[in-house]
């Protein structure tokens, strides 16, 4: 079977493993430039098939020192991006467990909104280190969450339940 090369792209690695996040504040010097290398990057590589566009910006860890991302954020970083190359994109995949910047669902419904993605990406998990809970039925028992899976692959089906309609027959790379 053919295979097919996904790269994500983002600034840095999550500040809690000493990184700067995912995309760096709007407006300043290092989110230009981080979008020009990002652009570069992709219209001069041959033999991708694909271009995954940020991490699991509605975690914290993923946000810049002092700046919290928001949906519009990243929705706008997309947007520019697409105007500048022809190539397959796709916004990061989401943590699926996250609320502190709010629910997983509605951080979905507004990036995907207004964009043009050509597949998408989506994390999963199981919650310890025991395979035997892979398609648990169990839910997270606290709000604003209880509508979600603890483990693979019940989180990333119920997240995107949540996909816009046009997105809902993509493919998913998870």
């Amino acid at each position: 079977s053919k295979q097919r090369v996904i790269i994500n792209l983002r600034w840095s690695w999550s500040a809690d493993l000493g990184g700067q996040g995912t995309l760096p504040k709007p407006g300043t010097q290092e989110y230009n430039i981080f979008r020009d290398r990002c652009v570069a990057l992709i219209n001069n590589t041959r033999g991708v098939w694909g271009w995954e566009i940020l991490n699991e910006v509605n975690n914290p860890r993923e946000h810049p020192a002092g700046y919290t991302v928001t949906p519009q954020d990243v929705r706008a970083f997309y947007s520019e991006l697409q105007s500048l190359t022809d190539a397959r994109l796709s916004p990061g995949a989401l943590d699926p467990f996250n609320a502190q910047c709010g629910d997983p669902r509605e951080w979905l419904k507004e990036i995907y909104q207004g964009i043009r993605a050509s597949f998408v990406t989506a994390h999963g998990y199981i919650r310890v280190p025991q395979p035997e809970l892979v398609g648990s039925k169990d839910k997270f028992q606290d709000w604003p969450l209880t509508w979600q899976y603890l483990n693979y692959p019940g989180c990333v089906t119920e997240l995107l339940k949540s996909l816009p309609n046009e997105y809902q027959n993509l493919p998913v790379y998870i």
